[in-house]
């Protein structure tokens, strides 16, 4: 997998036109926060890149996989609520509190997977 990314590029530039627009858009993604300071504009933001992730999860599991799985929405959302929550009720930073937030959401998708990993067919819907 290596090999084939490195044959993308050809000196210090990206050889696939997709990858070199994509590569584009995400560096105007991380300069837009520095243009603007309007909050509705950076929410809208967040939440369209939130949604982003979240589809790209679904294709990876049903259109590489075949695999049909209505559950996978469950981890995200115990990883924004355990984060929200320590923000809330304790006060601690919002930027400390994501990466608790993710943990938590790896360990309930182990204690929940483990045992699903044994299913098949519609069962694993």
């Amino acid at each position: 997998m290596i090999r084939r990314l490195l044959k993308d590029f050809q000196g210090d530039v990206l050889a696939i036109p997709g990858r070199s627009i994509a590569l584009v858009f995400f560096l105007l993604l991380f300069i837009i926060p520095a243009i603007t300071q309007d909050p509705y504009i950076l929410r809208t933001l967040i939440f369209a890149n939130m949604f982003v992730i979240f589809a790209v999860s679904w294709d990876l599991l049903s259109g590489y996989t075949g695999q049909i799985n209505f559950g996978h929405a469950l981890f995200f959302g115990v990883a924004a609520y355990t984060s929200a929550l320590l923000n809330i009720n304790l006060g601690w930073d919002p930027w400390a509190t994501i990466p608790i937030g993710a943990l938590a959401g790896v360990v309930a998708g182990v204690v929940v997977c483990l045992p699903a990993l044994r299913l098949r067919g519609p069962y694993l819907s």
